[in-house]
């Protein structure tokens, strides 16, 4: 049993710390998701803050997010932010990680673990700036934030799940370097189960992929499994290596050999870790979870002209993966600072893209109060623009985010899904 938690656990750090599959991306750049800069804040005008990618998803005012819970799972929030001063916090907020132990049937499963000499807040001291840092609050405000975000209300439930290492062991560190997507969902799930939230936004590596039942005896499989039923819709994040899905989950273009892998650099070494790894040892859930996909929907990211970046994940030519895709800004968005309550710094990476989608998501079931958060996803996939000129499915999924055209749908043709 040493052996099963050594060997799973450790296969985790590699593919999170490898970038594959899923998650943000660096400040005042376009780089690899393994890039992760410091940034120096900087003061930004908040009337026309992030205003050109605003107008691109059709975004003119402020929007209402009554009556409705978005976790953001990820580095804690810096609440005490200007741009966060009349955004309800959710008292549930804290920290968190996931560890796999034995449960008092002898039984190995993942369990959550609070982390009570911790909170919500980003952990952050001048002598380890990490972007891990930072990321939560960047997410958060580009959500609720007054100026830089686009709900008006609504409650944050601020999770701080960027850890590595073992609460019993006393190994526990909250700057650590792995995004715990685990801890994630059991949090959000367990909290669902008294008390809704109705949208987790996912912003980190790995975001829609779990090991394959084969890898841990389909433990992280039963930890995904909890979303469902939960009134919980997932927002992931695509990734930052440039990485074609369809090609890595649904096709049978062969590995890299070895010695392609040592000659490959950049994007060529992530493909490459991507089709040696990543396939063989995780199941995407688009593709693979036909129970889950419904109640998630990943996102890339464009620049201010619809076009995808350079860096973003995309679809691919499977129309099974392109189904669940939508595309939405994550270049150059102004966003809260974790160090400085009046900081603003620039941000790119699909991590900045997801958190526009889940605040639509928000304003579209504040409004429509009926639906689940699964027909709520749909309907902005429905919506999604793929009039321009330049639309690919195979870039853009089912297309450019619509919030306008997402408020103005008729709910009733809606109101059966799950």
């Amino acid at each position: 049993m040493t052996q099963t938690i050594l060997t799973v656990t450790s296969l985790a750090v590699s593919l999170a710390l490898a970038g594959c599959g899923g998650g943000g991306g660096g400040s005042n750049s376009t780089p690899p998701p393994s890039s992760t800069p410091d940034t120096t804040p900087e003061i930004v005008a908040p009337e026309t803050t992030n205003s050109g990618a605003k107008g691109l998803i059709n975004v003119s005012t402020a929007l209402t997010g009554t009556n409705i819970v978005i976790a953001v799972a990820d580095a804690g929030v810096n609440t005490d932010h200007q741009e966060f001063a009349t955004t309800s916090l959710d008292a549930r907020s804290g920290a968190f990680s996931s560890e796999l132990l034995l449960d008092g049937s002898n039984n190995l499963s993942y369990q959550l673990q609070a982390n009570l000499s911790d909170d919500h807040y980003p952990d952050y001291d001048s002598s380890r700036d990490f972007e891990e840092a930072g990321h939560g609050t960047h997410v958060a405000s580009i959500i609720f934030g007054a100026n830089t975000g686009i709900l008006a209300d609504g409650t944050l439930l601020a999770l701080d799940v960027v850890s590595s290492g073992s609460v019993d062991t006393g190994t526990f560190d909250p700057v650590g370097r792995l995004p715990d997507n685990l801890a994630s969902i059991m949090a959000v799930t367990d909290m669902a189960a008294s008390n809704k939230v109705d949208f987790l936004n996912l912003s980190m590596d790995g975001a829609a992929t779990y090991f394959k039942p084969r890898q841990d005896g389909g433990l992280q499989r039963d930890v995904y499994a909890g979303i469902e039923g939960s009134g919980v819709g997932v927002i992931a994040a695509a990734g930052n290596s440039a990485l074609d899905y369809s090609e890595i989950y649904a096709s049978s273009t062969p590995q890299c050999t070895d010695e392609e892998m040592d000659a490959a650099s950049g994007y060529a070494y992530e493909r490459c870790y991507a089709l040696k790894y990543s396939r063989a040892e995780t199941d995407f859930v688009p593709y693979h979870d036909d129970t889950l996909r419904d109640d998630f929907i990943v996102v890339v990211a464009v620049d201010e002209a619809g076009q995808i970046t350079s860096f973003s994940n995309r679809p691919g030519a499977s129309a099974k993966i392109q189904e669940r895709f939508i595309a939405a800004p994550g270049v150059n968005l102004e966003v809260a600072d974790h160090k400085a309550d009046t900081g603003y710094t620039n941000a790119s990476g699909t991590s900045f893209a997801a958190p526009l989608v889940a605040a639509a998501a928000g304003a579209v079931k504040s409004k429509f109060s009926s639906l689940s958060s699964a027909a709520v996803l749909q309907i902005l996939l429905d919506t999604a623009d793929s009039t321009f000129t330049g639309y690919d499915p195979e870039l853009h999924g089912a297309g450019i985010l619509d919030v306008e055209a997402a408020l103005n749908v008729n709910p009733n043709d809606y109101i059966s899904q799950r």
